[in-house]
């Protein structure tokens, strides 16, 4: 389970990143996975939402962090102060990303993955491919 960890807003996108843990005990994919900040606002005509997806293949370990940087840049692991393995991802933006939002940021997390052209393996009993098998 990946979990929003720390923040750091500025008006500058090279210093500005969000820090995301995976708490649970298995690897989880980043691909699907987005970032959204929604203000707390009541008033509909003030809402503004700023959202990034994450479209990584990385796949991050349980206790692993990954930094998403508003900033340019190219993704990849880099090494932290302590010698840990970090994911670094890059939002690429010339403007900061969360700095002018006051509200809540939420990571979401994919509930169904859908490729189209994914192949079924057929039964090994009578060769049918279909999703349901009355055998």
């Amino acid at each position: 389970m990946l979990r929003i960890v720390g923040m750091q807003k500025s008006p500058n996108p090279e210093n500005e990143f969000v820090l995301i843990q995976n708490q649970g005990s298995m690897r989880v994919r980043l691909k699907g996975h987005a970032l959204l900040m929604a203000p707390c606002s009541q008033n509909q005509a003030e809402q503004q939402v700023s959202f990034f997806a994450l479209l990584s293949e990385e796949k991050i370990f349980p206790g692993g962090f990954v930094l998403v940087s508003s900033g340019m840049g190219r993704d990849g692991y880099a090494k932290t102060v302590d010698g840990s393995q970090i994911v670094r991802i890059f939002c690429n933006q010339s403007q900061s990303l969360w700095s002018r939002f006051e509200g809540e940021l939420s990571i979401l997390a994919p509930q169904h993955t859908f490729s189209e052209g994914s192949f079924v393996t057929p039964c090994i009993q009578c060769g049918i491919s279909l999703g349901v098998h009355q055998g």
